[in-house]
């Protein structure tokens, strides 16, 4: 009786060491490729008023880093303003009179760079806002995936192909709320499924999605 226990019970505790295994060697090949990954994005990342967009999110970020969203146009010397004053407002902006524009760009992704300028200076918060959004893009991915019950292997699958999409590369390097605007809706889906067991959860869904609107009306 005792040796047929044996028997049975040897290949048991044989998977479970390999089983363990394979879970501690994937957890291990996930770290060191996030962090291969944050070097590589972190070299490359040019998050600067390179476009329309970019800049108008830089321009109101420096707006909200001093508490308004009305400026007053700029416009050539010695050339008069006339009822055109569109023609002297970029883009982000709307006249308001023949002297004054108001910020119109959604106010999500400014004020996370207006949060940065406080941690670090104004050369470096747009690059470490994009950055930080391309990881924690792969590590809720990875989350997500294990929050619908797939298994870690396919999880991992589901992280790599996100971060190795040449789309998602392109937009987490220069300063756009695509990236972003995806984060905060993954953060939201996966609190929303936990929040069929706890409220706090189902709470915590809700207020990522409204920041999520904030970054990108769309969302909604």
């Amino acid at each position: 009786m005792s040796d047929a226990t044996a028997t049975v019970s040897t290949p048991n505790r044989d998977e479970s060491h390999r089983g363990r295994f394979q879970r501690r060697l994937l957890a291990i090949l996930l770290l060191v490729g996030l962090f291969l990954y944050s070097g590589l994005i972190g070299m490359r990342i040019g998050a600067y008023a390179s476009g329309s967009d970019s800049s108008g999110y830089l321009n109101i970020a420096r707006l909200l880093s001093q508490g308004k969203i009305v400026v007053n146009q700029r416009v050539v010397p010695g050339v008069p303003a006339t009822d055109r004053s569109y023609l002297y407002v970029p883009l982000g902006f709307r006249s308001i009179d023949t002297k004054h524009m108001v910020a119109t760009y959604p106010i999500g992704l400014p004020f996370l760079i207006t949060i940065a300028s406080f941690l670090c200076s104004w050369s470096y918060a747009a690059k470490w806002v994009m950055w930080a959004h391309a990881l924690a893009g792969a590590i809720l991915m990875y989350a997500l995936g294990r929050q619908c019950r797939l298994p870690p292997g396919w999880s991992a699958l589901a992280a790599l192909i996100l971060a190795m999409s040449p789309l998602y590369v392109d937009f987490s390097l220069v300063l756009m709320s695509d990236v972003p605007a995806a984060v905060w809706v993954m953060a939201a889906m996966i609190c929303a499924l936990r929040g069929r067991k706890h409220a706090g959860w189902a709470l915590a869904a809700g207020a990522l999605t409204g920041y999520a609107v904030l970054i990108r009306p769309s969302n909604l």
